[in-house]
């Protein structure tokens, strides 16, 4: 499938992922990015404040080193800075016995049994952050199963599953969620998996705040130096609206009715986009696979309207949950505002500088709003889960490459990392093997996209062995488990 001659790969979507591919390709290939926008980017988006020359992130926010090591390792290479940012969060619901009272808890320390989270729900979120632990003991396979198999009744192996109320989850759970998950259905369709990793590693704790960074000078920043680093042909404000797949070529067609034939395409855009660029001409596993995944429109907006502000909002919170509604449901009704002043270094501005994402109307008059950003969230469910687990069937069929969150664990990290991992599928080295962390997710990244054993792939016989082994480590686990006696014992299955 690859010839000797430089050959020439499209990239469709200049946001992480196609940069990360674009990025790697280069170094070998004569390569193409499309971009349906003004600028590169994609979710990375920041918006200039004012009449300043700041930016103002409305997408990807904030970051984390132990949770972004590939990201991190590309920031020091470019010498991209960050600063911290502690993400304390604040929840505030009506009180259902007098409207006009707020309940309110927050991340900031909480008072070990004091006020409404006292109250209600912190003995639950103790024992929730126990359960985060006992299911990383759990095969990967059960690891994977939706969250709420762990909520509504007892699991075996996990002795602080079963019997969180619904108080819990809908005041307590899964406003902290919204957090790191930027969606409002399916927070408990979330694989247990993801939420073990992120408590564990302290991303997310109902009792204290996570240190997070922004980068210096907004997502934008960062774009332009690792745009500057290497050579290719930039289409911005250029949808493709068609990508035509024959044995030899792909014929990537735009909205004005341009048409080029490239070697090679890397669709790094949404599922469904990539579902509907490839049209009638979809195999039978494209349809399928890509078909899987779900989104969740969404609005945000740039501006400096206080009355969307909890009134116990103030210095030192970050992020704020708020609903109307004193009995919601786990489909979140409120409103998600990140407190940007502090993290765009605003300070001097006089009023608040706030994203708020799913208001269900515009920021009052006449306070400014100063941008409106519209975003598609990836429902990160476990069927989007079983759709990664059969990406690596896609790859490299019919000269035709995925990547993106989708393909992984849907974060910016992984969106950016699985775009180096087509890069080494191309046969271009992986860039940071020399940093522990980094290689360890991008290995995790890699071994749900890669095509098994490096077929259809130009990676060399070490990266193939790496591939078996990695297959082997995720299989192994898996197979013993179905192999393993199990007994019942009073209605459990016990594992002997």
């Amino acid at each position: 499938m690859f010839s000797g001659k430089r050959e020439r790969v499209a990239v469709v979507g200049g946001g992480a992922a196609g940069l990360g591919a674009a990025w790697r390709l280069a170094e070998k290939y004569e390569v193409t990015i499309y971009e349906a926008e003004a600028e590169l980017g994609g979710n990375a988006y920041a918006h200039t404040f004012d009449d300043t020359d700041v930016q103002v992130d409305m997408g990807v926010m904030i970051t984390l080193p132990w949770a972004y090591p590939n990201l991190y390792c590309m920031f020091q290479k470019y010498g991209i800075e960050t600063r911290a940012a502690a993400a304390t969060l604040l929840v505030s619901f009506p009180d259902p016995e007098d409207p006009t009272k707020e309940l309110t808890w927050s991340t900031d320390s909480p008072v070990p049994g004091a006020g409404f989270f006292g109250e209600y729900l912190e003995a639950e979120a103790s024992r929730f952050e126990q359960m985060m632990f006992e299911i990383a003991a759990l095969p990967l396979n059960e690891q994977m199963l939706p969250i709420a198999r762990f909520l509504d009744a007892p699991y075996p192996g996990v002795p602080h599953s079963g019997r969180y109320t619904p108080r819990f989850l809908t005041q307590g759970l899964c406003p902290l969620l919204s957090l790191f998950l930027v969606t409002r259905d399916s927070l408990l369709r979330t694989p247990a998996w993801s939420l073990s990793m992120m408590f564990r590693f302290g991303t997310l704790s109902f009792f204290s705040p996570t240190t997070w960074r922004t980068i210096t000078g907004g997502t934008r920043e960062y774009i332009a130096r690792l745009t500057r680093s290497f050579r290719a042909r930039r289409l911005v404000s250029t949808k493709v609206v068609g990508v035509k797949r024959s044995g030899r070529e792909v014929r990537v067609r735009d909205e004005r009715g341009g048409e080029e034939v490239y070697d090679h395409v890397v669709l790094a855009t949404a599922a469904n986009v990539a579902l509907r660029l490839l049209g009638e001409g979809a195999s039978a596993d494209e349809r399928r696979v890509l078909g899987m995944y779900t989104y969740q429109p969404a609005v945000a907006y740039l501006h400096a309207d206080p009355s969307l502000l909890s009134a116990r909002f103030g210095p030192g919170f970050f992020f704020q949950y708020r609903s109307e509604n004193p009995t919601p449901g786990p489909a979140l009704d409120g409103v998600m505002t990140y407190s940007m002043k502090d993290a765009a270094g605003l300070q001097g501005y006089d009023g608040p500088v706030l994203v708020s994402v799913f208001s269900e109307r515009p920021p009052k008059e006449p306070t400014p709003c100063f941008a409106r950003r519209e975003f598609s969230h990836l429902i990160a469910d476990d069927v989007a889960l079983k759709a990664r687990m059969e990406m690596h069937k896609l790859q490299g069929h019919d000269r035709t490459w995925f990547c993106g969150d989708y393909t992984t664990f849907s974060s910016h990290e992984d969106a950016f990392t699985s775009g180096m991992v087509i890069g080494e599928a191309f046969g271009v080295d992986y860039p940071f093997r020399e940093h522990p962390a980094a290689l360890f997710r991008y290995t995790q990244n890699r071994v749900m996209m890669m095509p098994r054993l490096g077929v259809r792939t130009r990676v060399g016989l070490g990266v193939r062995l790496e591939l078996l082994r990695d297959t082997l480590a995720v299989a192994w686990p898996q197979l013993r488990a179905k192999l393993r006696p199990r007994r019942h014992d009073g209605g459990a299955v016990v594992e002997i």
